[in-house]
């Protein structure tokens, strides 16, 4: 069953923006609104894997599941913690709706190495779709400035060829702030988008 955003969304709020409400609205204008409008322009084919909002809606729905059955302290992610996951989780993907302007469809219009492409160069080119998107994430980063450099770092985490690359970059940018488990945050973002594969989404 398709996961109810609300659902995911009103239980994060209340369980780490608690003291600070204001975290929620941030991520849901700033955040999904992004993910939201980037993907109402884009229709891939029919058979082109599904990387869209239904897509976050599940990796966050398992994120939050993963978060929930491991260790207290991961249970107990700080709020920072928490809106970096959530941000990751919308927008990992982004870079899916400008990967094919690089390309010439001509008559052909979209086939599989055009799509394999895309598929496979949306990860390496995650940092430019978030840059390019500045202004319509500045009350993310406003509230948090260390989301700027550390969130595509996450997101390219989603990656399993870039993944530990990512990590160990996430590491050492981390250093600078107080979200210790930022690297972790990666590779539960990466083992959420593994888990959504089903009916709905083809490998």
């Amino acid at each position: 069953m398709r996961p109810n955003r609300d659902d995911l969304w009103t239980p994060l709020e209340r369980r780490y923006f608690g003291s600070v409400p204001a975290y929620g609205q941030i991520l849901r204008e700033a955040v999904l609104d992004l993910c939201l409008r980037s993907f109402s322009t884009v229709g891939p084919p029919y058979w082109f894997t599904n990387h869209g909002p239904v897509h976050s809606d599940y990796v966050f729905k398992y994120a939050l599941q993963f978060a929930s059955a491991a260790s207290d302290r991961i249970r107990h992610f700080s709020a920072e913690e928490a809106a970096l996951l959530c941000s990751a989780c919308y927008l990992h993907d982004l870079a899916m709706t400008y990967m094919p302007s690089k390309y010439e469809l001509g008559s052909r219009g979209w086939n599989k190495e055009i799509v394999d492409a895309v598929r496979h160069g949306h990860v390496t080119s995650g940092n430019k779709s978030l840059a390019e998107n500045r202004s319509a994430l500045s009350k993310l980063y406003d509230a948090f400035p260390e989301f700027e450099p550390l969130l595509p770092l996450v997101c390219r985490a989603d990656g399993t060829k870039a993944h530990l690359n990512a990590i160990a970059e996430i590491s050492s940018a981390a250093a600078n702030f107080d979200i210790p488990l930022a690297d972790l945050l990666g590779t539960i973002l990466l083992i959420s988008d593994e888990l959504d594969l089903g009916e709905h989404r083809s490998p």
